[in-house]
């Protein structure tokens, strides 16, 4: 890495994720020369987080703590840090805090969602989750984290309004839709599969998932010709996957286009040779 950056180029290097130990030193040179510059300081306890230069790390967070104690995110680097230290009860504590001055401040509320969630505390990951999106009700990731809290504790069917607002609030994202769907396929529910994962497929033309769970409901409900088209669609992004030429040469059959399943079967074959 070249030397001799400007704090402002730091500053870009970092946020480019190019930060290594030499950039490292530029930047305490740089605070060194400025150690009023709250940005400077901020970034370089997260380039020594990202280092792995821990205990500096921690350093700066109790540092920024200090010089301005009403900014979360000297606490919220500090709970960084604990996490990678894997000291759960210390960043619990500081990402709580982070949430008692800012309860909208997304990283502090995954983190200790994601915390609570590991240590099977499930009621206050739930509770931590809905208190974030009152003050962030349309936050995808969030949404999906609720709905995914719900199937944990054994509730899927109150996972459902969670999706479907995701679905509501981001109609053209497939992350909410696959999942959807997949409780729908699992349910055997497939014409309400196909209503999930079809109108994703327009803006995500290109998202496996979502073509793999048409393909298979479309199969399912003996849409024979709708899933060869599908599946055909699956093989121009993935030709070597044995499944999916499996099933389109078999689909191929019962279609009678020979010519199409020869191709994808011979090619089934040549990928497992062993498959009866």
């Amino acid at each position: 890495m070249n030397t001799n950056h400007s704090p402002e180029q730091l500053l870009s290097l970092y946020l480019d994720g190019q930060i290594d130990d030499a950039g490292l030193a530029e930047f305490e040179e740089a605070l060194r020369q400025d150690p009023d510059n709250f940005e400077l300081e901020l970034r370089l306890g997260m380039a020594a987080l990202k280092v792995g230069k821990l205990d500096r790390a921690a350093g700066i967070a109790r540092d920024i703590q200090a010089k301005y104690p009403e900014d979360v995110n000297g606490f919220k680097l500090e709970g960084f840090v604990h996490v990678r230290n894997k000291e759960i009860g210390m960043a619990r504590a500081k990402f709580e805090k982070v949430l008692a001055m800012a309860p909208g401040d997304f990283e502090s509320a995954f983190n200790l969602v994601q915390l609570e969630r590991v240590a099977h505390r499930y009621d206050r990951a739930i509770e931590i989750a809905a208190t974030y999106l009152e003050w962030n009700p349309d936050d995808l990731a969030m949404l999906l984290r609720m709905a995914e809290l719900q199937v944990a504790i054994g509730q899927p069917d109150n996972a459902v309004p969670w999706l479907e607002r995701a679905m509501k609030a981001y109609p053209e994202q497939p992350a909410p839709r696959v999942i959807r769907a997949e409780r729908y396929m699992k349910a055997k529910e497939y014409s309400k599969a196909l209503e999930t994962t079809v109108p994703a497929i327009t803006s995500n033309p290109n998202n496996l998932k979502l073509l793999e769970l048409t393909a298979h409901a479309q199969l399912a409900m003996g849409l024979n010709s709708e899933a060869l088209k599908t599946l055909q669609r699956l093989i121009r992004y993935e030709p070597e996957v044995f499944e999916t030429r499996y099933y389109a040469g078999v689909t191929a059959v019962a279609e009678s286009n020979s010519d199409l399943a020869k191709e994808h079967l011979e090619k089934a074959i040549q990928l497992r040779p062993g498959h009866p």
